[in-house]
């Protein structure tokens, strides 16, 4: 049986979607965006409340992923956004901590362009389970391995792969998965979902 609710983050509006003093966010940005309220399992067996900042537009799909993730059972550590009073942006204790959040104003990482996190069109889920990893040479030199000393095991709880129920709900609102994303391609990014403007529902 479920044991007790945790609240994980409860925090008014003005604390979370707010101007990180290191990377200035156009204003028309933040208009955009709202914070959900979500519930799921932890790796504690507790049903756990949380918050995420996302795109207000497609916020309805973001609520289903966690709906069908508490239904399924699948454990989240917890959802906090890196923008909330303990985070503030910082990505080591975000990896640390293994917090699965969304709206984050920054670029691609190792690239120039603006990543879907700066447009809360994207969220990522247990990064220790879901590692980011990136490669050169074609795919055939691993140079980057996000978190550290962690390891994508399909069979462990928490962790997503090609055919996981949560993965292809998401797909089928028309959000691409970082995980199909191949070393060719130059990473892969098993903790990433994300959907672009104008992406059409496949269902």
């Amino acid at each position: 049986m479920t044991k007790t609710s945790v609240v994980d983050a409860q925090f008014d509006t003005a604390e979370v979607i707010l101007q990180n003093p290191d990377r200035s966010c156009p204003d028309d940005v933040f208009d955009t965006l709202g914070v959900l309220s979500v519930q799921y399992r932890g790796f504690d067996d507790r049903v756990h409340t949380g918050q995420i900042v996302v795109a207000i537009d497609i916020m309805s799909e973001v609520e289903a992923f966690f709906q069908q993730a508490l239904e399924l059972a699948f454990p989240i550590e917890r959802v906090i956004p890196v923008s909330a009073p303990g985070y503030r942006w910082n990505g080591k204790k975000v990896l640390a901590d293994n917090l699965t959040s969304g709206f984050d104003y920054r670029k691609v990482a190792t690239q120039k362009k603006m990543s879907l996190h700066s447009l809360g069109r994207a969220f990522d889920v247990n990064p220790q389970q879901n590692p980011y990893i990136r490669y050169e040479e074609g795919g055939r030199k691993e140079i980057l391995h996000v978190p550290e000393g962690t390891k994508h095991d399909p069979s462990k709880p928490g962790t997503l792969y090609d055919r996981h129920p949560l993965v292809l709900l998401m797909e089928g609102f028309g959000w691409t998965w970082g995980g199909r994303w191949t070393p060719a391609d130059g990473r892969v990014d098993h903790m990433h979902f994300e959907k672009s403007l104008g992406s059409q529902s496949k269902a």
